[in-house]
């Protein structure tokens, strides 16, 4: 009767722990309409702050001008609808000194820096799990919207 007790024990107990092991989608805590694409986008995964700040080329220049500034000190999943894939672009920028700098000496790498999760056909879903800075440009018919997305974090 023990070993059958040790054996059903054994068999339930995996059961019952990776039924609680279902990925959940993270909540939803920013949402806007991007200007000139009229894409909905939304964040989740962690409390946004929206800001602007000034992007420099890497060109050795000083043209810089004024981006939007998204900060998400977490992972952060940010979701657009009525895109695909092919629409998003995402380069890495650095924080340099109370501002952004393109960076051009690597690029971020599909399922390392972030994910392109399963959604809806026409919504495209990135999960960003590199603990860094991105800038992001949607492109539809319509126009283009960047923006640069700082998810640094403690890790």
């Amino acid at each position: 009767m023990k070993r059958l007790l040790c054996l059903v024990l054994s068999v339930l107990l995996p059961a019952v722990f990776l039924c609680g092991c279902k990925k959940q989608e993270p909540e939803v805590t920013w949402q806007t309409t991007l200007p000139n694409t009229g894409v909905t986008m939304t964040v989740a995964g962690g409390e946004v702050t929206q800001s602007t700040t000034l992007l420099y080329p890497d060109d050795g220049t000083q043209n810089c001008w004024e981006e939007p500034l998204l900060t998400v000190p977490a992972v952060p999943t940010l979701t657009w609808e009525g895109v695909e894939p092919e629409d998003v672009q995402i380069v890495f920028v650095f924080a340099w000194d109370n501002c952004y700098r393109v960076y051009k000496t690597s690029s971020p790498i599909d399922k390392v820096d972030y994910c392109l999760e399963d959604s809806e056909p026409g919504t495209v879903r990135y999960r960003f799990d590199t603990s860094y800075c991105f800038m992001i440009t949607v492109t539809t018919e319509q126009g283009s919207d960047e923006f640069i997305l700082d998810c640094r974090r403690d890790i």
